[in-house]
């Protein structure tokens, strides 16, 4: 029972934690009253009594010291200065760092040191008086009534009932595909009946009547279930559904720290705060968020001193906002800063080995864009905490691929830069256009194909080497969906053919497919290992028929039909495996990371040490180094550094797996040029291969 109630406070926590932090920012802007100190105080005695009934006495004692600082102000023995405001946000950071990682995971004694310091020149009473202490006779403020319509349920408990309502809705579908199969019978039926001779005619009339009668009330109920279905499909999925507000709120600290460390003047606006959105997407953004709400502060946002020179307001305007859109949502992050210099996204890619200088020349605007997503390319001038490596962008792309959406983004250089994320409102099921290819079905989430088509010969043209149609006045490319998925040669049919045209981003391509079979919506489900992630693959899906039908990937369709780009005269070439080079002095972490990453396909060489890495290095074509730190002859460091100084070698990337996890060795890592750096005490061999998958 203790469990279930620490799950309950931890989440009720949470909500006291934000609506202090919202408060205090309002205070901050001059945007609150008086009301918002009693609401203060109100919000900080109600956490430390809740962290007393669970016995979290470090938490309460915590709130306690806030809620004091509060009571303070609001009888005007303080004042609201950056002092108080500061020691405020510690608190809550303390607070929410013991909910992560457990009581002993926030100096509690300093803090209260702090706080008693500031306190204690705010009154002329005795010092002794002035600390703070539990006051349990004080007068208890009162609770906030809780509604009799409103009650807590356990996430766990509503994903488990969408699984059952998306087995729900495929059974649903499976049952009217089995009316219809009667009514076929029926009509076979009927085609006998007038084939067979005179005597038998009137019994077998008979039971064609009844064989009917039976088929419209079995339809007739059927229309019912599904009616009901759909209604109770659409009940559960709004259980789930929370406005962005959840989401968006959550960031006014960030903004505020942010711009203050940067020495930038920001305001950060909201819109379309109504606009729900699934629970899980909503969590599952929170980092992807982050990423582009940092980086418009970072990178986009200009000094005052700046803005001034270009003719701006000194504070600039980051804007979060959300609409729906169908069965969509658009989440769009913009600013109105400096915009993305398209000059430095071509440097950066070229020193990171991502494309080659012809290419690069002959980029256009639109896809020196697409490269900001590319592990790597970042236009920041120095590495720091904020940015530097070019990592947040690839890992928005992949966090919102995953989510079944996808990202767009829209440059204004000199008046600042525009990200919009287009998300699935809910992931229970999914709605998918069945294709038929070499005798196999597959699904396509409807949500990205713009069209279908009944191609000609003749509307196929070559294009600077490529196979084109023209849809809306452009040329987009056609691959065959078979050549896509490794089953057949990548040729075009000489007649008539059928095509899907789909789009990721900006981005479209058209898919040669072998038949339109039908829409119909599924439930999706992942694979387990070792099939966590498969090219051009989402996971698979029963149709309405019974049959497993594979879920392609869009993203990851249009971005092989764009990079392969087959020449129609044979099957493509299987890429060879990655090779990585693991440097470590200890036998039995060498041995272990050696096989953990041959089991998942990588080609995998050793090393002792960094003097032996760098002769391996110099004879052989590595893709990463994953290395140690502590280490005879050239440890982590060292080599590192050499990796990156050196002409040839500096676009390898390097991951430092150590069991040093000092801030100033994380910065000394940062320094030397690291591209990742994973502490032992932690180790995760998933972590591992999230990051390797990241950086190659």
């Amino acid at each position: 029972m203790l469990e279930q109630l620490l799950e309950v406070f931890k989440s009720e926590a949470e909500e006291h934690i934000q609506r202090i932090t919202q408060m205090m920012l309002q205070l901050e802007k001059g945007e609150a009253g008086e009301e918002a100190l009693e609401e203060l105080f109100r919000e900080a005695h109600s956490l430390k009594g809740a962290a007393r009934a669970v016995e979290l006495e470090r938490i309460s004692e915590t709130a306690h010291l806030i809620e004091t600082i509060f009571s303070k102000i609001k009888s005007k023995e303080l004042s609201l200065s950056d002092e108080i405001v500061e020691l405020v946000y510690e608190g809550l950071d303390g607070i929410a760092q013991m909910l992560e990682r457990g009581e002993e995971g926030f100096d509690l004694e300093g803090y209260a040191s702090k706080v008693n310091g500031v306190l204690s020149g705010s009154s002329s009473e005795d010092a002794e008086e002035r600390s703070i202490t539990p006051s349990p006779k004080a007068e208890e403020p009162k609770p906030r009534p809780i509604s009799e319509r409103m009650m807590k349920v356990d996430v766990s408990k509503l994903d488990l009932l969408m699984e059952r309502v998306g087995e729900l809705v495929t059974l649903r579908v499976t049952v009217e595909e089995r009316v219809k199969e009667a009514i076929r019978i029926l009509r076979s039926f009927e085609r006998i009946y007038r084939s067979i001779d005179c005597g038998l005619r009137d019994e077998f009339k008979e039971a064609i009547s009844e064989l009917r009668r039976f088929i419209f009330n079995l339809r007739a109920d059927c229309f019912d279930i599904s009616s009901l279905t759909k209604e109770i499909e659409e009940g559960v999925k709004s259980l789930r559904l929370q406005p962005v507000s959840f989401l968006f709120n959550s960031f006014d600290r960030m903004v505020r720290d942010l711009a203050k460390r940067e020495g930038k003047k920001v305001r950060f606006e909201k819109a379309g705060m109504e606009t729900e959105l699934d629970r899980k997407i909503l969590e599952e953004l929170r980092e992807p968020m982050a990423h582009l709400i940092s980086n418009a502060i970072h990178h986009g946002i200009e000094t005052p001193e700046e803005r001034k020179k270009a003719g701006k307001p000194e504070e600039g305007v980051v804007k979060v906002a959300a609409r729906s859109q169908g069965d969509k949502v658009l989440i769009e992050v913009e600013d109105d800063g400096r915009g993305i210099d398209l000059e430095k996204v071509r440097e950066s890619a070229l020193r990171s080995g991502i494309i080659s200088r012809e290419a690069a020349e002959e980029m256009g605007d639109e896809e020196l864009l697409r490269l900001i997503f590319k592990q790597g390319v970042s236009t920041a001038e120095e590495v720091t905490e904020i940015s530097g490596r070019g990592v947040g962008l690839n890992a928005v792309w992949d966090k919102v691929e995953k989510l079944k959406g996808s990202v767009a983004v829209e440059n204004r250089p000199g008046k600042g830069c525009k990200f919009t994320l287009c998300l699935p409102m809910t992931i229970v099921t999914t709605k998918v256009l069945v294709v038929k290819v070499g005798g196999a079905m597959f699904g396509i989430p409807a949500s990205f194909v713009e069209r279908t088509l009944l191609v000609k010969p003749e509307e196929v043209r070559r294009l600077d080497g490529r196979t084109v149609i023209l849809y809306e006045d452009k040329a987009i490319e056609l691959v065959p969906l078979a050549w896509l998925l490794e089953m057949g040669e990548p040729e075009i049919e000489e007649e008539e053919f059928k095509a899907v045209i789909i789009s990721s981003g900006s981005r479209s391509v058209g898919l040669a497919v072998d038949d339109l079979m039908r829409e119909e919506e599924v439930v999706v489900q992942g694979f387990e290992r070792p099939l966590l992630r498969v090219r051009n693959v989402l996971g698979a899906a029963i149709s309405a028929d019974g049959r497993i039908i594979t879920v392609l990937n869009p993203g990851d369709l249009v971005r092989s039909a764009l990079k392969r780009r087959p020449s129609f005269k044979g099957k493509p070439e299987k890429p060879e495996p990655k090779t990585i080079l693991v440097v470590e002095d200890s036998v039995t972490t060498r041995t272990l990371e050696r096989n953990i990453l041959e089991s998942f396909g990588y080609n995998v060489l050793v090393a002792r040490d960094g003097a032996e890495a760098k002769e391996i290095l110099q004879a052989v074509n590595c893709d990463l180094v994953v290395s140690d730190i502590q280490m005879p002859n050239v440890d982590g460091f060292e080599l590192t550094a050499w990796i990156k100084n050196h002409p040839n070698l500096k676009h390898i990337p390097v991951i430092l797996v150590t069991s040093l996890e000092s801030e100033e060795d994380k910065k000394k890592g940062l320094e030397v040029g690291a591209d990742a750096y994973i502490v032992k005490s932690g180790f995760d061999h998933e972590k591992l291969l999230e990051t390797i998958k990241r950086l190659i």
